[in-house]
């Protein structure tokens, strides 16, 4: 490998690299975004925020209880977020209903195989070789 390709191939390696953090680094700022925002949406519900105390507990509209983290496909990939959850209602905040499970083209090859027969067990495997994500049955 002559000293010109080996420049090359550096900076290829550095582009991606530099690419590769610049969008490691927008997925983060997104996912606490997005935190932010469902705990904001959440005290506004509540009219409480977060450790604070009602003087009245009888006028309470709800109570937190928890989250449970979900797995949303942006146009930056793949974010894990959590969603907080209420005791009375299910509570899903805007920025977060907006998103979707898995991006379209996997939704669609998931139809497709299905269409042509594959099993259900099968079609999981199949997204699971693309995606490098398990799909349940």
């Amino acid at each position: 490998m002559t000293s010109t390709e080996q420049f090359q191939a550096f900076r290829q390696e550095v582009r991606e690299s530099f690419w590769g953090q610049v969008r490691w680094r927008t997925q983060h700022a997104l996912e606490q975004m997005l935190d932010a925002d469902s705990e904001q949406q959440m005290a506004e519900y509540l009219g409480l925020a977060r450790y604070e105390r009602m003087e009245e507990p009888e006028e309470r509209v709800d109570s937190r209880n928890g989250f449970y983290e979900r797995d949303y496909v942006t146009p930056l990939g793949a974010i894990r977020l959590r969603v907080r959850r209420t005791r009375k209602r299910s509570f899903l905040p805007r920025g977060i209903a907006t998103l979707q499970r898995r991006a379209p083209e996997i939704a669609e090859l998931i139809r497709q195989a299905f269409l042509q027969g594959i099993s259900t067990r099968a079609v999981g495997r199949v997204v699971a070789l693309l995606t490098d994500e398990p799909v349940s049955a």
